[in-house]
């Protein structure tokens, strides 16, 4: 057999090869013996590609991946069947019976979180939704966050983080310590609070704003009583000595820092004396006494 000839089987046998038919050829030259070569050579041409074509087209038959899949989709089957004759029974047995709930509940009322989740606790344990509880209770104006877990086998345990009011806004509502506002029914114990004031959408401003001059404040044992943010952005405070302070947005907090120094060189007696004090000057403020009228 000619090189040619085992230079072609060996082409043959690698994956996907394919190998180009050549025509018979009688050379003059050498006669029937070159003719029966190139027979010899496209037969074995033709055979290497059937079984290249054999092989794209029928892959081998894996008896091990057979069972596999069969064994999978009896199963899927059986659990289907089971699920549909046993899980009514299943949910008769482990109906919810108990509902458990901790944390530090001060103005939620017992009876509001029983009305509200009612309804969605006639489950059982397995179709119980927890999600829709822990919605309908985060509802509830004094409820900030709640976290509801099941309890094997037929309890769940509700956690309620209540919200805290820190001051009165608008004389209507009150704010968390988040500065959201919200307005409950009943307020059972929330002590003495500051009442705050603004635009409604500038709470989480006049609240901080707040923080920082009430802060100030302390250092001659004064505190904010009201905080009243203007249209102009000018500020009203109403102090713990029933003292009104006007101040506008330029250096706020300087100015009531600059306040607080005067106010450490005056006696009890003449700081009672003060009815307001005008912080809207760039350089100085008027000082309103009881009978009075002082430019400082």
């Amino acid at each position: 057999m000619s090189t040619l000839t085992k230079q072609w089987r060996s082409e043959a046998k690698r994956p996907g090869a394919r190998i180009k038919k050549q025509k018979l050829k009688k050379n003059k030259k050498n006669g029937w013996n070159i003719g029966f070569q190139n027979w010899l050579e496209v037969f074995f041409i033709n055979k290497a590609n059937s079984k290249i074509r054999k092989n794209k087209l029928t892959p081998g038959f894996n008896i091990r991946n057979y069972l596999i899949g069969c064994l999978g989709v009896l199963s899927i089957c059986f659990f289907v069947f089971a699920y549909q004759e046993y899980m009514p029974i299943l949910k008769k047995v482990f109906l919810i019976e108990s509902v458990a709930i901790t944390g530090e509940l001060v103005n939620t009322n017992g009876s509001e979180i029983e009305i509200a989740i009612e309804q969605l606790v006639e489950s059982d344990y397995f179709s119980i939704r927890l999600g829709a509880i822990k919605t309908v209770l985060e509802d509830l104006p004094w409820i900030k966050t709640v976290d509801v877990r099941r309890v094997w086998p037929n309890s769940i345990l509700i956690n309620i983080n209540e919200k805290q009011a820190v001051a009165y806004w608008q004389n209507k509502e009150l704010l968390s310590s988040d500065a959201k506002s919200f307005n409950p029914k009943e307020i059972k114990s929330i002590g003495h609070l500051p009442r705050l004031s603004g635009p409604e959408d500038k709470a989480e401003f006049v609240m901080n704003n707040y923080h920082q001059m009430n802060r100030i404040l302390r250092a001659v044992g004064l505190n904010i009583e009201s905080l009243y943010l203007e249209d102009r952005y000018s500020w009203q405070l109403i102090l713990s000595n029933k003292m009104t302070v006007r101040v506008d947005d330029k250096k706020s907090l300087e100015k009531i820092k600059n306040m607080v120094s005067l106010l450490k060189r005056v006696s009890i007696e003449e700081l009672e004396e003060i009815k307001s004090i005008d912080l809207r000057y760039e350089n100085g403020m008027a000082i309103s006494h009881s009978h009075k009228k002082l430019a400082g």
